[in-house]
């Protein structure tokens, strides 16, 4: 009775996989938030999240998959998943199963529920509505190191700096002053100015 399969990601590329969660005789079992999803290799049936016999009742909502089957009478609410799930809203299909930019039927299309837990990242999916699948896409920025030659007088190159080159939006970075010198002052400074844009790399 009950359970819960949650944020877990399967892949499956053998010949003979055949199913990624399977729930038999299952009484309100809750599955959700899971990426089961298969590769070329998988030649053969090949279910995702399979259900079956009269005596199951399952909750499987907010999931990526290649296909969901019932079979033998089952029943349950299901809802809110993604099948044929495009391997391109990965980042790299087999390897890392992070979503991208691109995942437009994953991203923010779930149904919130109190037992969603966390991600593969450990990050809440609470990014606006849930994603489906096992991680919730964060959109991110960029920092990286930037200094203009001849600021100041002593040929200064302020830099920025962060622990990641991918910050999350709305997080915090620091710049680094160390030496430098405001013009025509002459006295270090204390603060800085900063510009945000956009680049296409």
């Amino acid at each position: 009775y009950d359970g819960i399969i949650r944020n877990n990601v399967i892949w499956a590329n053998h010949a003979f996989y055949d199913t990624g969660i399977e729930l038999a005789i299952a009484k309100q079992p809750l599955v959700v938030h899971n990426t089961v999803v298969h590769g070329s290799g998988a030649t053969k049936f090949f279910s995702s999240i399979d259900y079956r016999f009269a005596e199951t009742f399952a909750v499987i909502q907010n999931n990526l998959v290649s296909k969901i089957t019932m079979r033998d009478g089952a029943k349950g609410t299901v809802d809110h998943n993604l099948q044929s799930t495009p391997l391109g809203y990965f980042a790299s299909a087999g390897k890392d199963f992070h979503l991208t930019a691109g995942a437009t039927n994953a991203i923010d299309k779930g149904v919130s529920g109190p037992s969603a837990g966390v991600d593969m990242d450990g990050q809440a999916h609470d990014q606006g509505a849930p994603d489906l699948g096992a991680d919730e896409y964060i959109q991110l920025g960029s920092a990286r190191k930037y200094g203009l030659r001849g600021f100041g007088y002593y040929n200064f190159f302020p830099e920025i700096s962060t622990s990641n080159t991918q910050v999350v939006i709305g997080g915090t970075l620091n710049v680094d002053l160390s030496g430098a010198i405001l013009p025509v002052f002459g006295v270090p400074a204390r603060d800085a100015f900063l510009s945000l844009g956009l680049r296409d790399d």
